[in-house]
């Protein structure tokens, strides 16, 4: 058919459905596989993972645009994103070290095994490679080098409307397709919903007014899929691929399109109720846990026969115990008041010459209660009201003396009971009734006959002081201390054979890699002008989060040091002098099991756990490595060679 020229070939080719991805498992961590059958026994569970699946689209699906001199290759990381728990090896040298020290509670011990640190930031870096070339081949230039031309999710942020509780939140779907060029991804974040609240304070309750409005795409439109032809010629037309990917409901920024290189950073989201009251880290701010997957589109040259993958996964973690403080202190967070019930003066009688030596040796006789000469100080139980409690004014247990909470007993000069053999003070009750009362039940007994310390008489002179405090209207945010974060890495490194067959093949040029997760840092969360960690609102701890895991990977201290595990880190030093006895702190860590001599015999082992590696190293004229391999020695780990990145 011919019209003004030009001629218009029918084809029997119509669009295709879009094709699901077949994805093809390349490499996953090893170390998380259960190599044993039947044993009782797993790889532990709070360790990180990855994993690597890829598809090469067919070259007849690629338009000739690319298909000219370069191909498209599919790319899914996936990653299990846990907490970090101290593995069988370290819980065992943690017992064999403590263990050997006096006076150390075994339950004190365990609690340290099972220690959880949970995951409050993610940082993953995925690299693309020319495949292996051997050392005398041309080094492949720069611009034949592959380049990550996509890649889903892009983004997921969280934005904090201007009132206190209303909220615009962007979320993510787990969708991704790719449209007929085989190079762009459909967006993945789609929804989003908006929150205000408004609070009219009354003397008897608040009265609020809420509204909310939101819009969300679905993908469950598949009925008018059926029933509208356009719907599905659309799809033809549009898309060439689909798959799913799992997303975690986290914030998310994806870096560097276009390179050979991406970078995601994952943060944990505010304001998100956690699924129990203990696994938080600051009130608002959720923790990060579950599976996440990374979707890339990689262009590389047609010739290319194979594609080295480096996958480095970083997590930061802190305990999951953090004890959540708040930012107002008690002085700001109650008015304080005290009153005091008596004096109470009181002459204490002995019992007399004649009578007493004859009760003396009767009760002795008969094994019966000594007798004594009873003064009555507060005439049997009694109770003394709590001013103000109507008013909201309660007991301040904060203080009083020991067993004794809001109460201490003042004691007057002339009262000179104390000390006094043959007199006491029984009952000597002072205590709280209920929370509106104060209970005094006191008499004196005197089993004196003779007066031998040149005095006339004895005296009870004392009075009792009650504290009392009141809840001010006080707002302030809860924190924790987070003033220093373990920073935890996993590497998969691939090599690629492409093709029909896609399949890894063990790369020559790869360094020789312990398997498994291995702390790398122990950074410092920068704080404001409160102490690290406390007193932060909730973005501040966030951007140091972000700012802590991107300076850690290019740190200069952390890769002139060598590989760590739990027992190398401030974390567990800070736990072990928690638990050990001050004697054992304050003894030379020459006396400690297993430690070498040759070390100053004024170093307690409190120094010893409590000094920075730095600090130490300086003190001991060793080098930092050393100073690290000191410390291994002493909890039962040889030192290990420097770690190869």
């Amino acid at each position: 058919m011919s019209e003004a020229g030009y001629t218009f070939m029918p084809t029997d080719r119509e669009p295709k459905e879009p094709t699901a991805v077949p994805w093809r498992l390349i490499d996953a961590s090893t170390d998380m596989m259960n190599s044993v059958f039947c044993n009782d026994t797993t790889p532990n569970p709070f360790r990180s993972s990855l994993a690597l699946f890829a598809y090469e689209p067919p070259i007849a699906d690629i338009p000739v645009a690319i298909s000219c001199d370069r191909k498209i290759l599919f790319l899914k990381v996936s990653c299990s994103i846990t907490g970090y728990q101290p593995d069988g090896d370290e819980q065992k040298r943690i017992i064999d070290y403590l263990a050997t020290l006096p006076g150390v509670d075994l339950n004190d011990i365990e609690q340290i095994t099972r220690l959880y640190l949970a995951c409050y930031g993610v940082l993953l870096n995925i690299s693309v490679f020319p495949g292996f070339q051997s050392p005398t081949a041309t080094a492949v230039p720069l611009e034949d080098y592959p380049r990550i031309i996509d890649f889903e999710p892009k983004l997921r942020d969280l934005y904090q409307a201007a009132s206190e509780s209303g909220e615009i939140l962007s979320t993510s779907a787990s969708k991704v397709a790719t449209d007929k060029s085989l190079s762009s991804t459909e967006k993945t974040e789609n929804a989003w919903k908006i929150g205000s609240e408004l609070k009219i304070p009354t003397k008897k309750a608040d009265v609020g007014l809420k509204a909310e409005t939101g819009s969300t795409r679905t993908e469950t439109d598949q009925t008018n899929w059926g029933v509208k032809s356009e719907a599905v010629d659309d799809r033809k037309s549009k898309y060439a691929t689909t798959t799913q990917i799992s997303q975690l409901y986290s914030l998310l920024t994806g870096y560097h399109l276009g390179t050979n290189r991406a970078s995601f950073l994952m943060l944990p989201r505010p304001h998100i109720l956690q699924p129990t009251e203990n696994r938080t880290f600051v009130h608002g701010l959720r923790a990060i846990e579950g599976v996440q997957d990374f979707f890339l589109v990689v262009s590389l040259p047609k010739a290319h026969t194979d594609l080295r993958v480096e996958t480095r996964l970083q997590t930061g973690h802190f305990p999951e115990g953090t004890e959540v403080l708040p930012t107002v202190t008690p002085e700001e967070q109650f008015d304080t008041m005290s009153f005091k019930i008596g004096p109470f003066d009181r002459k204490v009688l002995a019992k007399g010459t004649l009578p007493g030596v004859v009760g003396i040796i009767v009760s002795g006789a008969t094994g019966g209660e000594p007798s004594y000469r009873e003064t009555k100080i507060t005439e049997g139980p009694q109770l003394y009201d709590v001013p103000g409690v109507a008013d909201g004014w309660e007991f301040d247990t904060s203080k009083g003396d020991p067993g004794h909470a809001a109460i201490t007993e003042i004691k007057h000069p002339i009262d000179n009971l104390e000390g006094v053999s043959g007199i006491h003070i029984t009952p000597h009750v002072y205590k709280r009734e209920g929370s509106e009362n104060v209970l005094l039940d006191i008499a004196v007994r005197n089993s004196r006959t003779f007066l031998v310390d040149g005095t006339t008489e004895h005296r009870f002179f004392r009075e009792y002081e009650v504290f009392l405090r009141k809840k001010r209207n006080l707002v302030g945010e809860s924190a924790a201390d987070s003033s220093r974060m373990i920073i935890a890495q996993r590497k998969l490194c691939t090599q690629i054979r492409l093709g029909d067959c896609l399949k890894a093949v063990p790369p020559p040029s790869l360094p020789s890699l312990e398997p498994g997760v291995s702390i790398i840092d122990e950074t410092h969360i920068m704080g404001g002008a409160a102490a690290p960690g406390i007193g932060q609102s909730v973005a501040t701890v966030i951007d140091s989060l972000k700012d802590a895991l991107c300076a850690s990977q290019n740190s200069v201290l952390r890769q002139t040091s060598t590989d760590r595990d739990f027992l190398d880190t401030a974390t567990f030093r800070r736990l072990a002098r928690l638990i050990l006895p001050d004697d054992v702190l304050r003894a030379p860590v020459t006396e400690s099991p297993g430690q070498e001599s040759g070390l100053p015999s004024d170093l307690t082992l409190s120094e010893f756990l409590s000094a920075s590696d730095d600090a130490l190293a300086r003190r001991l004229g060793r080098t930092i490595p050393e100073t690290i391999a000191l410390r291994r020695a002493t909890f039962g780990r040889r030192p290990s060679a420097k770690r190869a990145d």
